[in-house]
């Protein structure tokens, strides 16, 4: 298959902040990413029907039905993708972006492991991207 370009991995974002969306989606297409976004659970949930994400992230507090109940709703579907859920609550701790930049690449090709230890080794997922 020479001169077959690669598929990029496709990340869905669901996330009512604007400002998240796009500090988020701007990271993951600078990283190589195709991304997809939703601002809501709703929205989320036919946006990941139609286009088959390989990895979903996941706001807690969306506006209608919450993270929670549109994860469950994604599962009960068929969508098996991996979800990271995020949230903007203030118990966070500081995040390493480029370990969270690593964990998710891998997570996107089927890797779950690095995302497992930087989770393990108390790593968070980025409330905000920082400048």
């Amino acid at each position: 298959m020479e001169g077959a370009m690669a598929r990029k991995a496709k990340i869905l974002i669901v996330e009512d902040d604007p400002d998240m969306t796009m500090g988020l989606s701007d990271n993951l297409v600078f990283e190589g990413y195709e991304v997809l976004s939703a601002p809501t659970g709703e929205k989320g949930l036919e946006l990941a029907k139609e286009a088959k994400p390989d990895c979903i992230l996941l706001d807690i507090m969306l506006p209608g039905i919450d993270g929670y109940e549109t994860c469950a709703r994604l599962r009960r579907s068929g969508i098996r993708c991996p979800i990271i859920m995020l949230t903007g609550r203030a118990e966070e701790r500081r995040v390493d972006h480029v370990a969270f930049r690593r964990a998710i690449r891998e997570l996107a090709r089927g890797n779950r492991k690095p995302l497992e230890l930087y989770l393990k080794r108390g790593g968070k997922i980025p409330k905000a991207v920082e400048g």
